[in-house]
């Protein structure tokens, strides 16, 4: 993203949530279909956690609408 905002290059190829932070730089879109990939997150509680249910409660608000909102604008797909 940085080299494409500079003009360093004509075009760049990154996951799409890096590319969007960048002001001046134009999303021309996702890879075809057969041959994209795609990169996986997960979250986990410790078993070691003190705060067990902050960390699941947070973990479900991140599967909710209000967070999934903000995911999809910042370029990230639901699993």
């Amino acid at each position: 993203g940085e080299a494409v905002t500079s003009g360093e290059v004509e075009i760049g190829m990154t996951q799409i949530s890096e590319i969007l932070p960048y002001p001046g730089v134009e999303l021309a879109g996702p890879l075809p279909l057969d041959i994209q990939s795609y990169t996986y997150f997960s979250a986990a509680v410790s078993a070691a956690t003190r705060e067990a249910d902050l960390s699941k409660a947070f973990i479900k608000f991140l599967e909710g609408p209000d967070a999934l909102t903000v995911l999809k604008a910042k370029g990230l797909e639901p699993g």
